[in-house]
């Protein structure tokens, strides 16, 4: 949980210090308590009217759907009652004095309201003082020499990375409006530049969106832009296009080179005037060493007629390329579009429709299930959702289905994590449910010791469920929540039966809600569920995908759930979509039929076409891939050698990639279906490379400009399409974009290779898992590369400690996978030497092999897979045969007697307890001869009894009263005055009772269950304690009824 502070707006945001100010709006810096984003500008604007309101809201909108690595992010939007929130977050004198022309009203107004939008905030220098620091000796002063050609490809770097970010932009059909150095941010990259000390790179940060608009908008009489950097045609409100930016981007070019203004005047007013003729300084007298081709660029950038100045980016980033004699490592130019919505808008409409019902409290769905498949951006998908959410303001959070399967619950364990701190979860408001919440933040599992339900083991799985379900259905009345689980084509039955369980309580409360009811009733719950699926194709030996997808479907039929499939384009959508993603192509319509008839409406496939039109593949390690490409331009030709799937188009462009990344992501491929945090990631693979004897040799660099570097690399490769990158409970996290390329890349590695690679992740994930991990599921995957690493001992333990914490939850199918897998490898050819060195025994000292075959017999029963647990009976016998007589012998035998009563075979179900019995007393004969401790004494009593209780129990469910109730004496014979029986006497009591009730003799019956009550008080039973209160009430009701049908 976040420090509280006095100055903390809305409980949440922690004022640092105001960036800007004006009469209309400000920026401050802030830190997000609810969110770990680092520094956070705050900008806030004056709303006067529903118009303006508006106005923000679509701004955001607009804002929120530029992602790109050379753009500050935008994070919410909202909206505050007034400028006295500020006044009362305890802001200092002097910052609210700073403030006072933003918090000043006019005379007779109302305090009007105000919206704000979250920026990431950056640090760094603005371009001039990027300038400045590459070029020590500014113009003007007397230079120890000529700038060297380093100096210069660094800087002009620094401008084709701005003109990346500015290029996205006017793809988005975006002008920026406001381009100067102060909102071209630059921050010293990892390569250094000599011996001067001056940075030798940058990376860029593109800010302040808060005057874009689309460039259709018109004009108007907004003011727009900063003298002397905005261009002529703007403030003559004549028509504005994607050069109007140019034209600023030059200015500031030139403003960051002279230190003035390029155009003569001493004031805003002049300086327009000379805009206007196109009178400009010449830059070489203030700075004779630019290069002569920068100087031309800048002076076209200047031109008064539009038509005059470069068409766009793209050329500016070609000739900053060849002025400085380098190339921008892969395609970073146009890579990171954002997708379209086209052939989404009905379902984002859906859930547009649903927010707003949730706010009339009208909402009769629960949960929108998506349907998609691997040809789909599903990712960019849910991120259109998000924005959404959060403007309407909800709060939207994420959670993961695994595979490896995790524990049952690992995708909500992971949603909690992530609203603990929000929702202060830890605090005395949620103490009704704090067991069930430390269950869920905290490293710890459900034993004898510490469980959430003294019941028998259905009764606490349902108790777990309804208090799970509780803790959802509150986080909803607290604060408008949407939950979306993804991947649920990877959940766990128990994540499933939990998702519906959720989705059913909340119709019928919204259900009691709309029929009225007690005045106490707990307020409603404005929660929405989301899941997406896909249909991806099987594995093989995966039979479970079968039962998953069943659930599923059961699931999408419910009454309060909605349905929908995230369909593949038709060729008219396909038409829109090509041209809203790649807007510089002019794809012909005949050649538009061709790519639809390919990509059969495939967004990941038709996205991979246009890649290789536009001729932008990685550079290969030639450098000549990308220009060959671009020479063909986009003509039909370039279809004959497409690849005809999405598998093997990703595939054939990874084969272009550095070694570098190419291990990266056959690293990632090989920890399975699953989000691996990006700092692990980066660790493992410095471990890989130390692996490697033919690693070249890198720079050390510390580890804060490592990070940075590595995150870089993962935003290529995302905007590549092979990776997507999403935020965790944990910082950043990583995952293969397209399941089938993951599985085919897996495939394609060697033996060696791979070999490696689990071993780097298991180490990593055994070492750093307290400081990354995301997911509750670590010895589940520990277990998994453990076992591909050739790690056998480590499997054992791995395995079974999952297998264990599987059960507690009781994800029983899940932990039975693992038990045979333990089993599998303990019959391979080294079992001998894995038994004898292997650390696991189970909790009385049984050797692993046996506590494995008897754990899988507890839970095959508990699944109702009577053959197989016979099957685990059998084998355990087989153990036993040097061994007659022994206590193990007896539990055999019980557990084979009682799954054949279930069976409803009583002929065997006798014959085994019969012979269980006898077991254990041979081996109590044979022990009374020898010195005994008490607690070997008492164990074997116990055992004893069980199996004397079991016979008891099947012989009155046959009617042979007389027979069982000599065997339950016998059990009070048997215990006599050892300690530590209560509970056994209890149960013995239980069902003498029911044999007394049985003959009418309900007093008996009625004193025994009494007597029951007193041994499980004893025993601090409270399971024990509930069984014998009802069989006394039901007791009591057998005797009403005989007595009300007595004759007279």
């Amino acid at each position: 949980m976040g420090k509280k502070s006095s100055h903390l707006l809305l409980d949440r945001w922690e004022y640092q210090c105001t960036l800007s100010c004006h009469d209309q709006g400000c920026v401050l810096k802030v830190t997000d308590h609810r969110r770990d984003l680092g520094p956070t500008a705050f900008k806030l604007f004056k709303v006067e009217d529903h118009n303006t309101l508006e106005a923000a809201r679509q701004e955001f909108l607009t804002l929120r759907r530029l992602r790109h690595p050379y753009l500050a992010r935008v994070g919410e939007f909202g909206v505050l009652p007034g400028a006295f929130v500020l006044e009362e977050a305890g802001l200092p004198a002097a910052d609210l004095e700073r403030l006072a022309p933003f918090l000043a009203t006019e005379e007779n107004q109302d305090e009007c309201s105000l919206a704000y939008i979250t920026f990431e905030h950056v640090e760094g220098m603005n371009l001039r003082e990027a300038f400045v620091s590459i070029f020590p000796d500014t113009p003007g002063e007397e230079r120890n020499g000529k700038p060297t050609q380093n100096q210069w490809r660094t800087f002009l770097e620094a401008l084709a990375k701005i003109c990346v970010g500015l290029e996205y932009v006017h793809s988005r059909g975006l002008i920026h409006y406001d381009l100067k150095p102060e909102n071209l941010l630059l921050s010293p990259g990892s390569r250094g530049g000599g011996g001067n000390g001056a940075p030798g790179s940058f990376e860029v940060k593109l800010i302040d969106f808060g005057l874009c608009e689309l460039e259709t908008t018109p004009i108007g009489t907004r003011a727009r832009g900063t003298v002397p950097f905005v261009a002529p045609e703007i403030i003559e409100q004549a028509h504005a296009d994607r050069r109007s930016d140019l034209f600023s981007l030059g200015a500031s070019i030139a403003w960051s080179i002279c230190g003035k203004s390029p155009f003569p005047g001493d004031n805003p007013t002049e300086w327009l005037e000379a805009a206007r003729e196109g009178r400009t300084e010449d830059l070489r007298d203030r700075f004779p060493e630019i290069p002569e081709k920068l100087a031309k660029l800048i002076d076209r950038l200047l031109a008064t007629d539009p038509g005059d100045r470069p068409e766009s980016s793209r050329e500016l980033i070609k000739t900053f390329e060849e002025i400085g004699d380098f190339t921008l490592p892969g395609n970073l130019d146009f890579s990171t579009h954002r997708i379209p919505i086209t052939g989404w808008e009905r379902e984002l409409n859906l859930v547009r429709d649903e927010l707003e019902q949730l706010h009339r409290d009208d909402s009769t769905t629960s949960i929108a299930l998506f349907e998609t498949n691997p040809g789909q951006f599903t990712g960019a998908f849910l991120e259109e959702i998000e924005t959404m959410v959060l403007t309407e303001q909800f709060e939207y959070v994420e959670g993961v289905c695994h595979r490896p399967c995790g524990n049952a619950y690992s995708p909500f364990r992971e949603i909690i994590g992530k609203l603990s701190e929000s929702f202060e979860l830890g605090s005395p408001g949620w103490e009704s449910l704090s067991e069930v919440i430390s269950l869920f933040t905290e490293e710890v599992e459900l034993t004898a010791e510490k469980t959430l339900h003294e019941g028998g083991e259905e009764s606490a799985r349902v108790h777990l469920i309804g208090r799970l379900t509780e803790l959802f259905l509150e986080l909803g009345r607290q604060r408008p929540l949407v939950i979306c689980l993804r991947d649920l084509q990877r959940a766990s039955k128990m994540s499933l039966i939990l998702l519906q369980s959720i989705a059913r309580n909340l119709s019928i409360l919204r259900q009691q809600e709309e029929d009225g009811g007690e005045k106490d009733r707990p307020g409603p719950s404005k929660l929405l569920l989301l899941g997406t699926w896909s249909n991806e194709a099987s594995e093989p030996g995966d039979d479970t995908r079968e039962t998953v997808n069943d659930r599923i479907e059961t699931l999408a039929e419910k009454e309060y759930s909605r349905r929908l499939r995230l369909r593949n384009l038709t060729l008219e959508r396909v038409r829109d979509w090509v041209a809203e993603r790649a807007p510089h192509l002019r794809v012909p319509v005949g050649l538009l039929q061709k790519l639809y008839d390919r990509s059969e409406g495939l967004p990941r496939l038709l996205d991979e076409y246009l890649r290789r039109m536009d001729g932008r593949l990685f550079n290969s390690e030639d450098g000549l891939g990308r220009a060959a490409a671009e020479a063909a331009g986009p003509s039909a030709n370039l279809l004959s050698d497409l690849p005809m799937n999405l598998e093997g188009a990703i595939l054939e462009r990874e084969d272009l990639l550095l070694t570098r990344d190419r291990s990266l992501l056959e690293l990632l491929a090989s920890a399975g279906k699953i989000s691996l945090p990006a700092e692990t990631l980066r660790i493992a693979e410095l471990k890989l490379r130390d692996l490697s004897e033919d690693a070249p040799e890198e720079k050390t660099v510390d580890n804060d400009t490592a990070r940075i570097e590595f995150e870089r690399r993962l935003r290529m490769l995302e905007s590549e399409g092979f990776v997507a990158l999403r935020h965790g409970t944990r910082g950043l996290e990583i995952q293969w974009s397209c399941g089938p390329a993951s599985r085919l890349l897996y495939k394609r590695c060697g033996q060696t290779s791979l070999q490696q690679y689990h071993e780097v992740l298991y180490e990593v994930l055994s070492s750093e898992f307290n400081l990354h991990s995301v997911t509750a599921s670590v010895p589940e995957h520990l277990a998994y590369h453990a076992s591909r690493a050739g790690f056998s001992n480590r499997f054992l333990k791995q395995a079974v400690d999952a297998a264990r914490r599987l059960t507690s939850f009781y994800d029983y199918p899940g932990a039975a996978d693992l038990y045979e897998g333990v089993l599998e490898k303990l019959s391979g050819p080294d079992a001998g030497e894995l038994i004898e060195n292997s650390e696991e025994t189970a909790t009385n000292g049984r050797p692993l092999l046996w506590s494995v075959n008897w754990n899988l017999v507890d839970l095959y029963r508990k699944m109702k897979l009577l053959p197989q647990a016979l099957d685990k009976l059998t084998v355990l016998l087989s153990l036993l045969q040097d061994n007659a007589g022994a206590i193990e012998a007896g539990q055999v035998y019980r557990g084979m007697g009682e799954i054949y009563q279930e069976r409803n075979d009583g002929t065997n179900a006798a014959h085994f307890l019969e012979k269980s019995i006898q077991e254990l007393k041979t081996s109590s004969e044979q022990a009374s001869g020898k010195r005994q401790t008490k607690a070997a004494a008492r164990t074997l009593c116990r055992e004893l009894c069980r199996s004397l209780l079991s016979l008891g129990l099947f012989l009155l469910e046959r009617g042979d009263l007389d027979l069982a109730r000599e065997k339950l004496q016998e059990c009070h014979t048997q215990v006599g005055d050892q300690e530590g029986m209560d509970g056994l006497l209890s149960e013995a009591n239980l069902i003498l009772a029911q044999i007394h009730n049985r003959r009418s003799d309900l007093e008996r019956g009625l004193a025994l269950n009494r007597e029951a009550l007193e041994f499980a008080e004893q025993a601090g039973d409270r399971h024990g304690v509930t069984k014998a209160i009802r069989a006394i009430c039901e007791t009591h009701l057998a005797g009403v009824k005989y007595i009300t049908h007595m004759p007279p």
